[in-house]
């Protein structure tokens, strides 16, 4: 080969890479050099000979991307099904709370209730005289044919005469009883109060729980698992 084709397979070779760059133009590339066969056969041979491994080391990168897209849809999949399973979650933790500002309420309420019965338990109410206060409104009530509220209703009606009709100690027993009902009720709901609380505290880490699990890429089938 003479120093004129060796010349002119650069020249060719120097107009591939730039092609690779800028984009080719082969209908004026082939009539320009498309006449010397040799010297374009000779460039072509060291381009692909030179591009060979950056077209490998290309492929490969586009592999990795390909697989890093493939992986990026399985998280979006991964967490649009965590974020539908957490929905649920969601409105028993929200129905949970309403349970309990409910349960606030009525204790609040109670707390009242125990307060007052503190105050007549002062007066020496025991079970005895609650049982003795509820055999009496039976007895009203059985009496004058009236149910259980309308029973209390008369029966706190005429506890307005009773002085005058039974005298002063008698009424002491009898609100020593009603002391007794109303402090043994607001035991009752204390005790109840107390195990929602627990129950509210256990749901409510279990959440915490599983938000952390679905935040950090974990599915909800697996969390069930």
């Amino acid at each position: 080969m003479n120093n004129k084709d060796m010349s002119l397979t650069d020249e060719i070779y120097q107009a591939l890479v730039d092609g690779l760059k800028t984009g080719l133009d082969w209908t004026h590339f082939l009539a320009e050099y498309g006449s010397s066969k040799g010297p374009l056969y000779n460039a072509f041979g060291r381009f692909q000979r030179d591009m060979e491994p950056k077209v490998r080391a290309l492929s490969e990168v586009q592999a990795k991307l390909d697989e890093a897209g493939l992986k990026l849809d399985s998280l979006d999949q991964q967490i649009k099904e965590a974020e539908s399973s957490l929905a649920p979650l969601e409105e028993t933790k929200n129905a949970l709370d309403e349970g309990i500002e409910t349960l606030e309420t009525k204790l609040t309420e109670k707390s009242e209730l125990l307060e007052h019965a503190g105050e007549l338990g002062k007066l020496s109410f025991d079970i005895e005289r609650l049982r003795q206060l509820k055999d009496a409104l039976t007895e009203i009530g059985v009496k004058h044919g009236l149910k259980g509220k309308e029973a209390v209703t008369k029966f706190f009606s005429d506890l307005l005469d009773y002085d005058a009709k039974a005298g002063f100690e008698q009424e002491i027993q009898r609100l020593e009883t009603i002391t007794e009902t109303k402090k043994l009720d607001a035991e009752k709901w204390q005790a109840k109060e107390e195990t929602l609380r627990r129950k509210h505290d256990n749901l409510k880490e279990a959440i915490g729980a599983v938000d952390a699990l679905l935040k950090r890429g974990i599915k909800a089938g697996q969390i069930v698992s």
